[in-house]
């Protein structure tokens, strides 16, 4: 291996001597963004994440003409908000979670479903905001839905598609999450996060809620632990052969 290295190298640098590169050229051409298609995914899973890529993120755009389902790798933002190194790269929500977390919370919650508001922290391109928002109105629900972004372009999508698809303005704000006034929105939240930063951010997130009455959905709940010594406890918890078919139900007892 470490032959054919030395090789390629060898002939790499030949022909460089051969064929000069002009510099500025090089670095004035566009960088390949990193790729989030079908081929890409089938190399990498095969057949069985392609698939479950349509049906749980393309298929709901191409029905409801949004646009949801393309990443946004950070390494593509166009500047670093507050606590950018916090945070995430952009991926939306897989549909099925958001149906059985809409559906386990309120078989929980019960009657008193309709008292809590829905808010999407780090809400991306709004599709969580969205598929709630179908959810409640499906049922004949009268409950307020919330998305919150501190990055501005995926907010202004999350606007649109919010736009196109119940010919209003939803209730979508550019805000930093650990400095919310969480209060103004509600004293009982139904919080949903997928996975939007490190344990840092949300650490100070969950102290921000204390004092109101939370039900948190996780999807991908890699940094559960920062909820849980907080008092929080697990009431919920869905694993699959996939991070985006992970989800954790808590509550706290405020």
């Amino acid at each position: 291996m470490g032959v054919v290295t030395s090789l390629r190298k060898m002939t790499r640098n030949f022909r460089r001597r051969i064929y000069p590169v002009d510099e500025e050229k090089r670095r004035a051409r566009p960088k390949k963004p990193m790729s989030f298609s079908y081929w890409a995914m089938f190399r990498r899973r095969g057949l069985r994440l392609p698939l479950a890529f349509f049906f749980e993120c393309h298929l709901y755009d191409l029905q409801h003409k949004t646009d949801t389902h393309e990443a946004l790798y950070l390494t593509k933002y166009n500047y670093k908000p507050e606590h950018f190194e916090h945070g995430t790269w952009y991926m939306s929500s897989w549909t099925s979670e958001i149906l059985n977390s809409f559906e386990s919370v309120r078989q929980h919650l019960g009657e008193r479903f309709h008292e809590y508001t829905f808010v999407d922290i780090g809400c991306g391109k709004g599709k969580v905001v969205l598929a709630w928002k179908e959810e409640l109105k499906k049922y004949n629900i009268d409950a307020e839905v919330v998305g919150i972004e501190y990055y501005r372009p995926l907010l202004d999508i999350a606007i649109n598609n919010y736009r196109k698809l119940f010919a209003e303005d939803g209730r979508l704000y550019e805000a930093d999450a650990s400095t919310f006034t969480y209060e103004n929105i509600g004293s009982k939240l139904i919080v949903y996060l997928n996975n939007p930063f490190d344990d840092v951010l949300l650490r100070k997130i969950v102290r921000r809620l204390s004092g109101i009455e939370v039900v948190i959905i996780y999807n991908n709940p890699l940094h559960y632990l920062a909820i849980t010594e907080c008092g929080y406890k697990v009431i919920y918890e869905k694993s699959g052969w996939h991070p985006y078919k992970w989800t954790m139900i808590l509550i706290n007892a405020a």
